[in-house]
């Protein structure tokens, strides 16, 4: 008889809410992460975007000067 993917395993219900609270976490780390990458792109776009201003001002300046 082939075996198929959803067989019984009969695991207490104490094991799945474990491994549901373990998902759980995961998500709240994945969460987190992203966040912190986030923050990340929108700090490092703020640079750039004051880099760009400094340097047309600089050009401004050196051409009108």
């Amino acid at each position: 008889m082939p075996t198929t993917r959803h067989q019984n395993t009969n695991k207490p219900y104490t094991q799945y809410v474990m491994q549901l609270h373990g998902v759980d976490d995961n998500i709240d780390k994945s969460k987190k992460i992203l966040t912190a990458i986030s923050r990340r792109m929108s700090r490092n776009k703020w640079i750039l975007g004051s880099f760009m201003a400094a340097i047309v001002l600089a050009i401004i300046l050196i051409t009108f000067d």
